[in-house]
């Protein structure tokens, strides 16, 4: 069986680095987290910062998993947020550095 990604997974892993961004408490749920992407996304976008569109995409991605059904296209919906956020750290790293 593959690795399942879940919202909660997403949170545990991204919330604290893109609360930075936003200046806010990180996300406790998928709604707060796909709001913070959104903010965070356009910080990093104004300052130039080389993967601010991943991040936008991954609230687009995560929001659409919410709304679908629980299986295989929710799964596929997550992992493609997921992948979008690889590279958030770095970006989330180089914005620490403007700041």
């Amino acid at each position: 069986m593959s690795h399942l990604t879940t919202p909660e997974a997403l949170i545990d892993r991204y919330a604290a680095d893109i609360a930075f961004v936003t200046e806010t408490p990180a996300a406790t749920t998928p709604e707060a987290l796909i709001q913070q992407l959104g903010v965070a996304a356009d910080r990093l976008g104004a300052a130039d910062i080389i993967g601010a569109e991943d991040i936008g995409a991954a609230a687009s991605y995560l929001a659409d998993a919410l709304a679908a059904e629980p299986g295989r296209e929710r799964q596929i919906l997550l992992r493609r947020a997921a992948r979008h956020l690889a590279a958030a750290d770095d970006a989330v790293d180089e914005y620490r550095e403007m700041v």
